[in-house]
């Protein structure tokens, strides 16, 4: 249950705007762009939608920073959300297979360092654009967050990480910085302009914005405002229940494959 649970919350969280977001992105692609950018944009939609975005092998010879810089691609920025879905379904097993507890710490630190260091020799072994996109070469990354609690139980570090933000616990009702709405919205919105963010540069990018360098920071924050404060007040998708999560993404995903095959045909 506690699988479940964590597994639950984290896709209700990550998947409901991260497909609506790929539909949006889908019908701006059909929209705007022809030719070559199309198709590859049809075809990061497919490997965005199901979180392998990293996997996929471009046409051209043209890296994640090179597609970056050209800016024709509305996923692109998928690449990293990819990563960290793909740590969430892959960690939790591999930690599930040896069973850590408290009463192991030593042993479980041991079995932690041990894939990390395979993960690491692998990053090294393996040519360099596969280890930049394969989540086991980078599962080290990730790993290190997890094995640095041990060495901090016996350290003075460990009174001050859980003092500081106990203090800042303490003092929240009275702190007109840290209760300030303003400020709560875009903690609770990082999320939405993280995925909002990308595809608004490639529009601009679209309609050769560029040489407006105030304007274009200025329309971008206008539409990314808008956005979150419509997704938070209109989308309450972190309440929902799991069968209406389900009927929701159900309902997205079927969605977006209708206007990929929709407007592939045209």
């Amino acid at each position: 249950s506690t699988y479940c649970t964590f597994y639950f919350k984290r896709f209700r969280r990550i998947l409901p705007l991260s497909i609506m977001v790929v539909l949006l992105c889908v019908i701006a692609n059909a929209s705007l762009q022809t030719g070559y950018e199309f198709s590859n944009g049809m075809k990061s939609a497919l490997y965005s939608m199901f979180f392998v975005k990293n996997l996929q092998t471009s046409d051209i010879d043209e890296d994640y920073f090179q597609a970056l810089e050209n800016s024709d691609d509305f996923f692109t920025h998928f690449w990293s959300l990819c990563v960290e879905i793909q740590f969430y379904l892959l960690a939790p097993l591999l930690l599930h297979l040896f069973k850590p507890n408290t009463d192991r710490a030593f042993i479980c630190f041991t079995y932690m360092t041990v894939i990390t260091a395979v993960s690491f020799t692998f990053s090294l072994l393996s040519d360099p654009q596969e280890t930049f996109d394969s989540i086991l070469a980078r599962l080290w990354q990730f790993l290190f967050g997890a094995m640095i609690w041990y060495r901090l139980l016996e350290g003075t570090l460990r009174f001050y990480t859980t003092f500081c933000p106990a203090l800042l616990l303490a003092i929240r009702s009275n702190s007109v910085l840290l209760c300030h709405e303003s400020l709560q919205v875009i903690g609770d919105s990082s999320y939405s302009l993280y995925l909002i963010h990308w595809p608004v540069v490639c529009v601009l990018d679209i309609f050769d914005i560029e040489a407006w360098h105030c304007n274009r920071h200025i329309l971008f924050c206008i539409i990314s405002i808008y956005f979150l404060i419509h997704l938070k007040f209109v989308f309450r998708y972190p309440t929902l229940s799991i069968n209406s999560t389900i009927v929701l993404v159900s309902g997205l995903y079927i969605a977006t494959l209708l206007v990929i095959c929709v407007g592939t045909h045209i």
